[in-house]
């Protein structure tokens, strides 16, 4: 019902208790009696299904501009124990990244960022739905993700591991039914991955 409706009327005891599209039912059930016939699972699923971007990134992610030397670049990674940097203007706007493989593929350390700048990089809005951006990072191996407002300037950044997290927290009750011996840690990745599969 809560795939094939486009509106819900529950009732308890003859009474309606909620009347709402089943998104909003599953975004703000009414009361216990709702959210117990919906089921914990289904609720897990959605808190997943309706979290965005700005809910588990990161705020502000180490970042560099266009103008500082490959030199300057490298050193900020060291001292920030990262090998990668968001590369922006004056005004925080999303230019490109820096990986540490591009710093070592040029031998003058001298050279300016914008030297070595290619393509733009992938983002996410900062109000996009986190199956979109579970599928992206996800499925293009990416290590992280910038977020941006619609004015394109970043405000944090998703990585693998703040994904984890969060999938971890909606879906670790459920290993607990796993068969004993197996690994949790893979089998509660692979509850994650089908519980966004299916949404």
């Amino acid at each position: 019902a809560l795939r094939l409706a486009s509106r819900i009327v529950i009732f308890d005891n003859g009474r309606i208790i909620q009347s709402a599209s089943p998104a909003e039912i599953l975004k703000a059930p009414a009361n216990n009696f709702v959210g117990e016939l919906i089921g914990p699972d289904r609720m897990n699923e959605v808190k997943i299904m309706l979290a965005t971007a700005s809910s588990i990134m990161l705020k502000n992610p180490i970042s560099t501009t266009a103008d500082v030397s490959l030199n300057e670049a490298l050193v900020k990674m060291n001292d920030h124990h990262i090998d990668s940097l968001i590369v922006v203007d004056d005004q925080n706007h999303l230019i490109w990244e820096l990986d540490i493989s591009q710093v070592i593929a040029h031998h003058n350390l001298k050279l300016p960022v914008r030297d070595c700048m290619m393509t733009s990089p992938r983002s996410v809005y900062e109000d996009e739905l986190l199956k979109n951006t579970y599928q992206t990072i996800i499925k293009r191996h990416l290590k992280y993700m910038p977020v941006v407002d619609h004015d394109n300037r970043v405000v944090g950044i998703i990585t693998r591991s703040s994904l984890a997290t969060l999938l971890y927290e909606q879906v670790w009750g459920k290993a607990d039914a796993q068969t004993e011996g197996s690994d949790p840690v893979s089998y509660t990745h692979l509850r994650a991955h089908e519980t966004l599969r299916h949404l």
